[in-house]
């Protein structure tokens, strides 16, 4: 279950130093372990390893690089729904 009222969301308007910015990473992840994924399923559906994705979900990893995290938030949207935009 996806719980994406209860976060808040900023999607990436731009490329910036190389990273996605401004997205809260544990809440997304968390997201897609409601949903059914294991964090290995989720590295394998975003083309990363597992540790990269537990470095993103425990904190350890601020930003994941620009083509990891569009693809953590096009799975977000696959399994989630659409990923909410906060006013800035």
């Amino acid at each position: 279950m996806c719980y994406q009222e209860e976060s808040l969301w900023l999607l990436p308007t731009h490329r910036k130093s190389d990273t996605v910015t401004l997205m809260n990473w544990p809440s997304l992840i968390q997201d897609l372990i409601g949903s059914g994924l294991t964090q290995a399923q989720i590295a394998a559906r975003v083309d990363t390893g597992q540790s990269h994705i537990s470095e993103l979900y425990r904190g350890g990893r601020k930003q994941p690089g620009w083509s990891l995290g569009e693809r953590l938030i096009s799975l977000h949207r696959e399994r989630c729904g659409k990923t909410e935009q906060a006013a800035a």
